[in-house]
């Protein structure tokens, strides 16, 4: 089930069409309470655009990926300054998923196949949401499921629950829960451009993917940095 939650300005109150997120309730039924500080609700609802093809401009948000080191699907060590002066994607996914992950993988990895056609080498980072159970060995599996170029695209684990709930949350204000009753999770089905600098620049619709926006923001990006 797919859940479209706005938000609203204020802390803790839901809101305004100007910010869509999209949560995956990869189950079927739970509860996400995702807040703004006023001054980042303020911003969105002044200057965060929304285009009808699942694209959100959230450079107003000021939000930056905070530094992480993880572990990839190779069980290699994974930091964020292999990614530092370099445009890159962002999802969350987890491997038992029924629900969303696999189509947002399928079109995550047919952006890739898209993005290398261009000449575009452009890093890939899926942060599995489940990592009690998501060890490198089953990622580096659903890896291969979605023939994925694991040069470039990196499918992480290594921290704890906690950890991934309060990551997400601080890089792109990303609800992470459990979902009760059940062995799926509430998180994101959006996708992320993130620009050289580190800043969350835009958010995309990863179940009905606008591939074309994606490739355009990625080259503006990249010519800016250049």
């Amino acid at each position: 089930m797919i859940r479209r939650i706005s938000w609203r300005v204020g802390s803790f109150s839901l809101l305004a069409a100007s910010l869509v997120v999209v949560l995956a309730s990869c189950g079927s039924s739970g509860r996400a309470n995702p807040s703004l500080s006023p001054d980042q609700s303020s911003a969105v609802n002044q200057q965060a655009s929304t285009s009808g093809s699942g694209r959100t401009d959230l450079t107003a948000l000021h939000l930056t990926v905070p530094p992480f080191r993880y572990t990839d699907e190779q069980g290699k060590p994974f930091d964020s300054t292999q990614l530092k002066g370099k445009v890159w994607l962002a999802d969350m996914i987890f491997t038992h998923c029924t629900t969303v992950c696999p189509p947002m993988t399928a079109h995550m990895a047919k952006l890739q196949q898209q993005l290398a056609q261009q000449g575009l080498k452009v890093p890939i980072v899926s942060f599995s949401v489940d990592p009690k159970r998501d060890d490198p060995a089953a990622l580096r599996t659903f890896a291969e499921n979605y023939h994925a170029d694991t040069s470039t695209w990196h499918f992480l684990t290594g921290y704890s629950p906690q950890e991934i709930q309060q990551f997400a949350y601080q890089a792109f204000r990303a609800p992470v829960q459990a979902e009760p009753m059940t062995d799926q999770f509430i998180h994101s089905s959006s996708f992320y451009v993130i620009g050289p600098d580190g800043r969350v620049r835009y958010m995309y619709d990863g179940v009905q993917t606008p591939y074309g926006a994606i490739l355009a923001d990625v080259k503006a990006l990249e010519s800016a940095g250049k």
